[in-house]
Parts: structure tokens; sequence; C-alpha cells
């Protein structure tokens, strides 16, 4: 059998090698040791979602597999079967894709039922988290097995004969990929904002590389593979990068909270619609003023914060009537019209396929009260924010 020495060598090379945390898991989820030793953990509660992790990995032993959940965290797990029931986890992570904003970890707390008084410690726990871009993430991927076979696999050589063929016999069957020039010219007309692109992903097939025996979790790596890709054809095209960063954090939760297939049915055509109609208003709109597209970054940067037009011209250092006046020349709206516009933009995006509240989607819109959301929501879509999730319930 490998010595737990073994175990603990590949978790402190991972931890300096990659620059993220690494740790050891018992099978009861105890963590028998980590490095950086001085990594501070988040609540139980979030833990528990990293244990749940962990137990789904065991679908697949000897494999190493990329997880992420609603919390903005991805990690890689390797499961180990040491006898009937023992279970060793050697994980690396957790890291996150982008910095953890003061709006997200509200929406922590929100997602799990966490009083405002753990808003200190999880934001000392992000801020310890490495940021891994997605091709950081797809490189940890192809290094790391490597990494974990030659090192913890140095069992007897029938031993290791019988745990090859185990793995092997779990090998799913995947699906011939696409021909390169489908996926081209999906992009070509994608970033175009041609609609077009809806029909021409159809012929698409989107796989993450990283194979799981659990069929929802392998959908979940699919859509979290297309959704960064799409999240980075609409920067490269030129859309503002923090809504591009907003729609991808809200997608990247949607994801994460289904509990079956059938809820990730046409998920991958809806996505690509709301961020091809990201790259269709940009299209539309004739260049701009710098002090506008400035405010504009001001205005999406801090959606869910409390933001007036007093506020973005300090910030800009101009007058508030010089603002003013140019932004309502450019635009065609007021400042505050075009505030409240992109919270309902966002906010019928939630009705319509997430399970929050009225109140938790007013809350984490920055709104001061449900009942002020709800007028101003009610003023620029036409019905209430209940009416609208009922709505489009019945319509879809």
């Amino acid at each position: 059998m490998t010595s737990f020495y073994q175990y603990k060598q590949i978790v402190s090379d991972s931890a300096i090698l990659f620059k993220a945390p690494a740790f050891i898991c018992s099978h009861q989820f105890e963590v028998l040791v980590q490095f950086p030793h001085h990594f501070r953990w988040p609540p139980k509660i979030i833990r528990q979602s990293i244990e749940q992790c962990l137990e789904d990995s065991k679908q697949t032993p000897w494999r190493v597999q990329l997880f992420s959940n609603i919390n903005y965290q991805y990690f890689f797990v390797y499961p180990l079967l040491e006898n009937k029931e023992d279970w060793v986890y050697i994980c690396v992570g957790p890291v996150v894709m982008d910095e953890v904003s003061p709006n997200q970890i509200k929406k922590v707390l929100i997602q799990n039922n966490l009083d405002a008084a753990y808003e200190e410690t999880l934001v000392k726990y992000y801020r310890q988290l490495p940021v891994y871009t997605l091709n950081q993430l797809r490189a940890l991927e192809r290094v790391l097995p490597g990494i974990v076979s030659q090192k913890s696999v140095l069992s007897s050589g029938k031993e290791f004969i019988e745990k090859r063929a185990y793995k092997e016999n779990l090998e799913p069957v995947r699906d011939q990929a696409h021909p390169y020039e489908t996926e081209k010219e999906f992009m070509k007309l994608f970033k175009e904002g041609d609609p077009r692109a809806v029909d021409q992903f159809s012929r698409v097939k989107y796989e993450s590389s990283i194979v799981n025996s659990d069929p929802l979790r392998s959908e979940k790596n699919r859509m979290i593979v297309l959704n960064a890709e799409l999240t980075r054809c609409c920067m490269e095209a030129g859309v503002e990068r923090q809504e591009v960063l907003s729609l991808s954090d809200f997608y990247t939760n949607y994801i994460e909270m289904q509990s079956t297939l059938n809820n990730m049915k046409d998920l991958g055509t809806y996505m690509v619609k709301s961020y091809l109609e990201r790259i269709q208003e940009l299209h539309k709109i004739r260049v701009k003023s710098p002090i506008v597209e400035r405010a504009k970054r001001y205005i999406y940067k801090n959606l869910t914060e409390p933001i007036s037009l007093k506020i973005i011209a300090s910030e800009l250092q101009v007058h508030p009537n010089y603002l003013s006046s140019v932004f309502a020349q450019e635009m065609g709206d007021s400042i505050s019209q075009f505030i409240n516009m992109e919270r309902i933009k966002e906010a019928k995006e939630l009705l319509s396929i997430s399970h929050y509240t009225v109140l938790e989607i007013s809350i984490l819109l920055g709104y001061n009260s449900q009942s002020y959301f709800t007028r101003v929501f009610k003023k620029e879509v036409g019905m209430g924010p209940v009416e609208f999730r009922n709505y489009v319930q019945v319509h879809k």
C-alpha cells in the first residue's frame, strides 16, 4: 500500500508547484494534512459543499476530477480506495476564476443561509485563494494526473493491475468531437452578433475534458466550459468586462444549483442567446465619448452598490450637471434610468431561471427595499416580479 508519507509528499509538491492549497481528507472528510499550514477554512456550512464533491468523486475512483460549486470555488479531487470501505482524497484547491467581490460575498451569505456576522470571515477566506484563469485550470488538469499517478500508485504489481483494470472498466465512451471548422464558424458568427450563431451552436459539441461517470456532473462540467468560452468571446468582441463577468457569475451559480439533468435541458442554447444579446447591443451603440464609457464601466462594476449621479461624477472628477447632460445626450436616457434598466435586465434573468425569492433578488441587486424594487420593476417591465416569473414559467 502507498504510505501516508507519499500522499503527504504529493500535496506538498502540488501546493508548491501550483501555488494553490492542497490537502488530504479521510473517508470521514477529516482534513489529515494541508499545505500551506496557515490556510484558513471557511465556515462549516461552506465546507460541506466541498465534502459533497468528495462524496460524488467516489463514483469514479483513481481519476482526477474537477469540481466547482455555487461558492465560486474550483478544485481537483483524486479519490483513492484504500480497502473496501476506507477512502483517501487528495485535493488541490480551492481556487477562484476571478477575485470574489463584496457583492458575491453577500450572495454566498444568502445562498448558504449565513448570518451577516460571517461576512468578515468570508472576506478573509476568499482573499487567500489564488486566482486561476481557464487556461491555468486546463493546464493543471493536464499535469496533475501525471503527478498523482506516478507517486500514489506505487503498490505491488498485482494491486496496480487490478486498480488499473478497475479504472479502465469505468472509462466512459466519449462522443467524437465535432470538426474544428464547425466550432470556428460558430465563434465567427457569435462574435459578429449574427443570429445564425444560435443554429450553428446546435452543430457544435462542447465537452469538458474532465470525464465523470455521473451524468449530471459531466453535464455541469460541459456547461462550465461553454460558459467560460462565451465569456472569453464576449470580452474579445468588446463587451464591457464587468457586464460579462456578472453574467458569467450568474450562470456559474445557476449551473451548480441544478439537481437534475432535466433542469439542464436547453441551457446551452439559452446561454448562447443571452451572451449573443450583449454582443448585438454592443454593435448597435455608436462610439461614445470617454466620459460616458467611463461612467458605464463604473455602473457595471458597482451595479449592486448604492450609486447615483453625484457618486459617479465624484468618482470621475467631473461636475454632475456636465455628466448628466453628456450621458443623456449620447445614451438617450438619464444615468438613473440607465442604472435601473441594467438592474432590471439582471433581475429578469434571475427571475427566469433561478429560485431566489423577490426579496433576495432585491438585496442582490442593491435595492434598499423589496417594495421599491417591485415598483421600479413594474414601471420598466409593465408587470411585477412575481407576475413576470409566473409568465415566464407558463411560456417556457
